[in-house]
């Protein structure tokens, strides 16, 4: 089967790889099929009036990556001016490329996309909603869904797209609720996938203190000033604690832990190359998620596929992954919880056992247990087609 990708952005080194979740669907689809990947990325640092883009082209021998820079324009055009130069280029692709299924990630704009070449060549889409649409995390949790658009032409540009959509995927339980809310339509959930078998590795622990491990962006919805007062609290246990990752919140937290008296116990490691995550995952004893807000969270199945056990909280993704035999969560945001459920784990670090956190990863988010789901969609898509 002949699958176009459309996404807003193709992770590389030169945006940190950023939204790797996209690349890794792509990956793993393009085991079993044929896939082409159109990544439109607006370019905020270069204006036209006219459609104009620039183009990088990554093939390899399972897929190929047509990476557009589009330069942005007028602000109430630029969504559509963004959106048709996409479609020119893919009506390039259409004369050479039988494409059976559109698969869009993100109703904005990539899902916009797909709607409008389901419209000009017929070729049946779906989208793969990644984010929610409701700002307030407390009425979100409590399926209070209010969404907020950026502007009339942003909420159009979605309503339109996820409208005429063939299927909707969301790849949270709390996403789905949201999306069956928000927009009357019926909502599948496929799983963030990973390639499980890349951190599947020999651990790393001959060390006689408990290591701690977090990664990712260093933005006060991540929550780590809520584990900085839980270990806090930690009176009597030797522990580190390492943090991967970048962002607004650094200074902040460098101070936070320098008032809390834990800065000696913290090493903030800064961005790691993502090739570099299954030997840092590897290292340690458990792994920490204390966000306010996951649609998902694609580090905790990243942690499990390493083995290592995750403490996390119900904030909107994690706690449909957690279980007993592979984690522990803590009330929500209350960093005393967090405090006795770290502290239960420091009293026996060798509860969980490794191998059974790595199956229950490889049988839940790997590139067979998804690519099993997705296809079943295609093959109805073109049935019903």
């Amino acid at each position: 089967m002949n699958i176009l990708f459309i996404i807003p952005r193709y992770p590389n080194e030169e945006n940190g790889f950023a939204n790797p979740f996209f690349k890794e669907q792509a990956e793993s689809v393009s085991e079993h099929h044929s896939v082409i990947v159109v990544s439109a990325e607006l370019n905020k640092n270069c204006f036209s009036i006219r459609p104009k883009y620039q183009l990088r082209e990554v093939c390899s021998e399972r897929l190929s990556v047509y990476q557009l820079s589009i330069c942005k324009s007028f602000p109430v055009y630029n969504s559509f001016n963004h959106a048709q130069v996409a479609l020119k280029f893919i009506g390039k692709i259409l004369q050479s490329k039988k494409i059976d299924v559109i698969h869009c990630q993100n109703a904005f704009i990539a899902g916009y996309i797909g709607y409008l070449a389901n419209k000009k060549y017929g070729i049946p889409y779906l989208i793969t909603q990644h984010s929610y649409f409701s700002l307030d995390n407390d009425k979100l949790l409590q399926k209070q869904f209010s969404p907020v658009f950026r502007s009339k032409i942003h909420e159009f540009i979605i309503r339109k797209s996820f409208k005429r959509a063939a299927r909707l995927i969301a790849v949270g339980e709390l996403l789905k609720v949201e999306m069956e809310s928000v927009f009357n339509r019926a909502v599948d959930v496929i799983p963030n996938v990973i390639d499980v078998e890349r951190f599947n590795i020999p651990r790393n622990n001959n060390r006689s203190n408990i290591k701690i491990g977090f990664v990712g962006n260093l933005l006060y919805n991540k929550g780590l000033d809520v584990l900085f007062h839980a270990l806090k609290q930690q009176k009597n246990q030797e522990y580190t604690l390492e943090i991967v990752g970048k962002g607004e919140e650094k200074e902040s937290l460098q101070k936070l832990a320098d008032e809390l008296g834990i800065s000696d116990r913290i090493t903030f490691r800064g961005y790691i190359d993502p090739i570099d995550l299954p030997k840092f995952y590897s290292s340690l004893d458990v792994f920490v998620l204390p966000s306010r807000r996951e649609t998902f969270g694609v580090v905790v199945i990243e942690a499990l596929a390493a083995g290592i056990p995750v403490i996390t909280n119900s904030c909107g993704g994690p706690e449909y992954i957690i279980n007993e035999d592979v984690g522990v969560l803590y009330d929500y945001c209350d960093s005393n919880s967090l405090h006795e459920k770290l502290d239960l784990f420091f009293s026996k670090p060798q509860s969980f056992n490794h191998e059974q956190i790595k199956q229950y990863a490889k049988e839940n988010y790997s590139n067979i247990a998804f690519n099993r789901k997705i296809t079943k969609i295609y093959n109805e898509l073109l049935e019903n087609n």
